[in-house]
């Protein structure tokens, strides 16, 4: 994530804090990290940097494949089908289950962002309208990790949500402001609930409600920003008082702090790319960094240069990052992994993509 700049010896602090091992994205096991490529799912052992396609889900020359997470010998992720097929103003997405070693491939529900907590997949359902042959959010729901007992936790139009311990955090499109009258389309609130008592329903209330994004989660705590005030990044554990400001965010906008040493980010424009298992990436101008919360270092990714809409971390974990980014001729997205010292990058993939540029 990124924090504040208010001084040095604070900033230092709030990096201190920093939970020891997030491990929200759950793509890394066993000195493998998952990732989707094009229409295959794969795996670069962290020992030798070498990548193998484990199963094809279907041929594509864009990457519609969700983040990927691993639980008890079996990947779970996400295929847009609609994106399958260079379509990007629409979604059609399908969860999937297929055994780490590349068996068993099974399509488990219509729709995404899986997450697993308790042995329950917790995803976002969609629902296809054939005739427009749109997609759109039906609610939250759980099933078993076999995609049986199909059942809605929030019939709500949720955005994004979190599982953090037994607490389920959201963030509602409904665009309903209860403090105000009418219906917002950018009201976007906070809402958690107890998984074991569900009727203790709760909204955050506080001046900063009109929530943007979840930016992140752990074990502990989600990360989210504001719509009001995008220049914060908040995060919230399970009561109030886990409450945290994290800094400075504006609009994609790294804290001067991730770069304390150098301060050079102070009027430079930089963009957040992604955090997963304790690593963070983000750009400075065209600049591609990765930060390491725990020794307080930023080394610059040799190679990676550019800047697109499309930029995101894909995958973290064992040393290694996943990275799509801007290709280095034309209007592509290229995906690459690197070593987290910066060197050995390896484009593994390249395709063209509409929102890059």
């Amino acid at each position: 994530m990124r924090l504040r700049k208010y001084l040095a010896v604070i900033c230092l602090l709030a990096v201190a804090l920093l939970p020891g091992k997030a491990e929200a994205a759950k793509n890394y096991h066993g000195g493998q990290l998952y990732f989707g490529m094009g229409g295959s799912v794969c795996a670069l052992n962290t020992k030798t940097g070498k990548v193998k396609k484990i199963c094809e889900v279907l041929k594509t020359d864009t990457d519609p494949i969700g983040t990927i997470v691993y639980y008890k010998g079996n990947l779970y992720f996400s295929v847009d089908l609609a994106e399958a097929e260079g379509e990007y103003g629409r979604h059609q997405r399908y969860i999937y289950r297929v055994g780490a070693n590349g068996k068993g491939k099974k399509r488990l529900a219509p729709g995404y962002a899986p997450q697993i907590a308790d042995g329950k997949i917790y995803y976002i359902a969609e629902s296809y309208n054939k005739k427009t042959k749109y997609g759109k959010s039906a609610g939250l729901y759980e099933m078993k990790t076999d995609g049986t007992k199909k059942e809605a936790v929030v019939l709500d139009d949720v955005r994004e949500f979190a599982v953090v311990k037994n607490w389920l955090f959201w963030i509602s499109s409904e665009g309903k402001n209860p403090k105000k009258k009418g219906t917002y389309l950018n009201y976007h609130p906070l809402i958690y609930i107890d998984l074991n008592d569900p009727d203790k329903k709760q909204e955050y209330d506080s001046p900063f409600y009109e929530t943007g994004y979840l930016v992140d989660y752990d074990d502990n705590y989600v990360y989210y920003t504001d719509e009001y005030d995008q220049d914060e990044i908040r995060s919230r554990g399970t009561s109030d008082i886990d409450e945290r400001n994290w800094g400075n965010y504006r609009r994609h906008v790294l804290p001067e702090v991730i770069d304390i040493f150098s301060k050079k980010c102070k009027h430079l424009p930089s963009r957040f790319i992604g955090f997963q298992n304790d690593c963070y990436v983000y750009r400075l101008e065209e600049q591609w960094k990765y930060y390491n919360p725990l020794t307080g270092k930023a080394t610059v990714l040799k190679g990676l240069t550019g800047r697109g809409e499309r930029d995101e971390l894909i995958a973290a974990g064992g040393g290694w990052l996943v990275l799509a980014h801007p290709a280095k001729n034309g209007d592509k997205t290229s995906l690459s992994v690197i070593r987290t010292n910066g060197k050995n990058l390896k484009t593994l993939y390249t395709w063209k993509d509409p929102r890059q540029g």
